[in-house]
């Protein structure tokens, strides 16, 4: 597997990740990322670079319903989430969503974060 150097934005975005885990503001892995988007709970998804084609299919609905961002390797986003490997995380909380994002690449600062308390 190519190793692939990790840019500020995404060490910025996996601590930031980290914080909000402290803070009871991730659902981590596909099936609760699932649930609580169809419960309108999910403010933005990140998901891992070296996600398979069929964990996105699992996640198809939840992926076109978020905004969603990649972001690490499963390795590197289950360790900012205090885990082994994690294919995906979603963020519950508007502010610090837009703080994980801001400077990944896709984000724009108009980009729909959803509001979520």
């Amino acid at each position: 597997m190519e190793q692939r150097e990790r840019s500020a934005e995404e060490a910025d975005a996996l601590r930031v990740l980290g914080l909000a885990r402290r803070a009871g503001r991730v659902v981590v892995g596909s099936d609760a990322v699932r649930a609580a988007s169809r419960q309108g709970k999910v403010a933005v998804i990140v998901v891992a670079r070296d996600v398979g084609e069929s964990a996105r299919r699992r996640l198809r609905s939840a992926l076109r319903a978020t905004p969603t961002f990649e972001c690490g390797t499963m390795e590197e986003l289950g360790a900012a989430v205090g885990r082994g490997r994690v294919v995906v995380v979603a963020v519950t909380d508007s502010g610090l969503a837009r703080r994980a994002v801001d400077g990944l690449e896709g984000y724009r600062p108009e980009s729909p974060v959803r509001a979520r308390a």
